[in-house]
C-alpha cells in the first residue's frame, strides 16, 4: 500500500487510548474511524463490506458494530517522505 492511499492516519495517542481504528471498504484506501465501546461513531454500514483494523485484530463490521475479531498480527506501515508532502 503507497502512503498516498492513507487518508488518515492514526496518532500516538489514538493507538494507545484505543479510539481510534483504519477502515477498509474495498476502495484502497484506509480511513481513520473513532471507535467507542465495539462500535463505530458516526458510522453504519448497513449490509456493506466493511472491516476495521483496531487494536492490532481485524473486525468486520455489521452496520456500526466491530465484530468476528480476526487472529491478532502487527501492522507496518512504512512512510516516504518524498510522497505527496507527507513527512
Amino acid at each position: 500500500m503507497d502512503a498516498n492511499e492513507i487518508t488518515n492516519l492514526l496518532t500516538d495517542e489514538e493507538i494507545k487510548n484505543g479510539k481510534a481504528g483504519l477502515l477498509l471498504t474495498g476502495s484502497g484506501k484506509l480511513s481513520k474511524v473513532q471507535i467507542f465501546d465495539g462500535e463505530l461513531v458516526n458510522c453504519n454500514f448497513g449490509d456493506m463490506k466493511a472491516q476495521v483494523i483496531f487494536d492490532g485484530k481485524i473486525y468486520d463490521v455489521k452496520g456500526s458494530k466491530l465484530v468476528c475479531p480476526m487472529k491478532k498480527f502487527a501492522l507496518s506501515v512504512k512512510i516516504r517522505s518524498d510522497v505527496n508532502g507527507i513527512t
